[in-house]
């Protein structure tokens, strides 16, 4: 038996605790089931695959009715310090009028989770970065491009949350921040009949 020394043991020492950190490329032929759960919310015939493309990704297809959606969650399975964290996301809408949202969240829906997420919406192919503390929401309103890899990234402290697109800072809220454990979440959503589509490529979250 071959004892192999702990990367993290030769960099840091012994008395800094490792915090807690998740990396998901959504590479291979199936989901991990033992991580994430696919979920359909609302909507027959909505699916979630993995693509057997070069790039990969995961692609959900929602149902073809007005406010169809399905995610892709932890399950409330929440690690996640509502106060100390940083969350990762590339992500593509491919259809417009549809909902695409990256959240850290305390549930995988519903009318008002704590969370802070990054959404896009309707065909103007904006987006929208959320806090919520339980029961009041704050947003902000971001510039963003339709139909191409975003990479939003997320950060919060003890007194306010960033959100970041293609590395540009977007918003800063100092208000109804989340107030419980997260966990990451991608859900995809239609804004008026027909299916639509978006797809996930990484995700990464860790405590600071």
């Amino acid at each position: 038996m071959v004892v192999q020394d702990s990367l993290y043991e030769q960099l840091f020492p012994f008395t800094t605790v490792m915090k807690q950190r998740m990396v998901e490329h959504f590479d291979g032929n199936v989901l991990c089931v033992d991580k994430w759960c696919f979920q359909i919310h609302s909507g027959s015939g909505s699916s979630g695959v993995m693509q057997a493309t070069i790039d990969g990704g995961f692609i959900i297809t929602t149902g073809t009715a007005t406010n169809n959606f399905s995610s892709i969650h932890f399950d409330c399975i929440r690690q996640f310090d509502p106060a100390a964290l940083v969350a990762i996301f590339v992500r593509k809408k491919n259809t417009c009028n549809t909902r695409v949202m990256t959240r850290m969240t305390q549930s995988s829906v519903g009318a008002s989770p704590c969370h802070i997420g990054i959404c896009s919406s309707d065909a103007a192919c904006f987006m929208t970065m959320t806090t919520n503390d339980g029961g009041t929401t704050s947003s902000t309103l971001c510039e963003t491009t339709n139909n191409c890899l975003i990479t939003t990234r997320m950060q919060i402290c003890c007194c306010c949350a960033t959100g970041r697109i293609n590395g540009v800072l977007e918003a800063t809220h100092g208000t109804n921040l989340p107030t419980a454990d997260l966990a990451p979440t991608f859900l995809v959503q239609t804004n008026n009949s027909g299916s639509k589509t978006a797809e996930v490529h990484y995700i990464e979250a860790y405590n600071t």
